[in-house]
């Protein structure tokens, strides 16, 4: 499921990232701003970013699921890279999903990304606050 919300991310697809996501889920992101709370909420956020970037490549590492009944936690490094407003960017982070197991299905209840610091190059053209991976998606 990590790896179709990415694929997703990566390529756009907002309707496939929304079957993997809460309709109230929410999204703390990279950058220094407020969460982000629901799901249309991070959609509308989400697309006007990534209107912005081409060429989008996330890849995930070092990935740890733990599950416990009904509730589940991921967490996982990734290292992005895309061209964004025509200029070459890269960064490195971590993100933690919590999901919730409902109609026998897991959703992303709550999306948590950071940067890391001092790894983006350069560092004034780092992904737009808001996208997160996995939503990614960006974030």
């Amino acid at each position: 499921m990590i790896s179709e919300v990415l694929g997703s991310w990566q390529i756009g697809d907002t309707e496939r990232m929304h079957k993997n996501y809460a309709d109230d889920v929410s999204v703390v992101n990279g950058g220094w701003a407020a969460p982000i709370i629901g799901w249309a909420n991070y959609e509308i956020l989400y697309k006007q970013q990534r209107a912005a970037i081409q060429q989008v490549r996330m890849d995930r590492s070092n990935t740890y699921i733990k599950v416990n009944g009904a509730t589940a936690w991921a967490c996982y490094q990734w290292e992005f890279s895309a061209v964004v407003n025509g200029t070459p960017s890269a960064a490195r982070g971590q993100t933690t999903y919590v999901l919730v197991k409902k109609d026998n299905h897991w959703l992303i209840a709550h999306d948590h990304t950071s940067l890391v610091q001092g790894m983006q190059q350069p560092a004034t053209n780092t992904p737009p606050a808001g996208i997160a991976p996995p939503a990614k998606p960006g974030n």
